[in-house]
């Protein structure tokens, strides 16, 4: 599982069911899939020891510096 590649996955599912909701559209049942499987990928991810994506490597670099 690649959390970088996961993440982007999130993001940009979550942005689609934003609009969508947003929109009063109905929300797509794969994207449904995607989020919840995505979320519990990461979560295995990080409770076996797991690497935070680099995204959230970085603004944590960023938070633990102030």
């Amino acid at each position: 599982m690649d959390p970088n590649q996961t993440l982007q996955e999130l993001m940009d599912t979550a942005e689609r069911v934003i609009h969508h909701y947003d929109e009063e559209v109905e929300i797509d049942e794969e994207d449904s899939h995607t989020l919840a499987y995505g979320i519990m990928a990461l979560n295995e991810w990080f409770t076996k020891g797991g690497f935070l994506p680099d995204e959230w490597f970085k603004a944590r670099a960023r938070f633990d510096k102030a």
